[in-house]
């Protein structure tokens, strides 16, 4: 039986923290966090890749800057890096024509 008074009832929204709050009050910057593993575990190059991504994309949500595009992949380590180009020869004009290779040797003809 009810004495005709009810009971209020509290609903949480979270409100957006105003622009200049620390970044460490964001929840997206929190869970980011959460998500590292443990120091000293393994933490194997993919997932290091999708965690860094996932920072980054938070990054363009909390601080709209869309016009620096950050590209974040992983190298296999084996991979060594590309070595760097090597100059063009200069032009040498004692140097034949075909590149700086000699004429190959002129082979017998098998006809009799």
């Amino acid at each position: 039986m009810s004495n005709g008074t009810t009971t209020p009832t509290t609903v949480n929204v979270p409100v957006p923290p105003a622009t200049g709050t620390a970044a460490t009050s964001q929840p997206f910057i929190i869970g980011l966090l959460q998500a590292l593993p443990p120091v000293g575990s393994h933490w194997d190059h993919e997932d290091r890749v999708s965690w860094l991504q996932a920072a980054d994309a938070i990054f363009d949500i909390l601080y709209h800057q869309p016009e620096h595009d950050i590209s974040i992949s992983a190298t296999p380590p084996d991979a060594p890096p590309a070595p760097p180009a090597a100059p063009a020869p200069a032009a040498d004009s004692s140097a034949p024509s075909d590149g700086g290779t000699a004429p190959a040797p002129a082979t017998p003809d098998a006809t009799p």
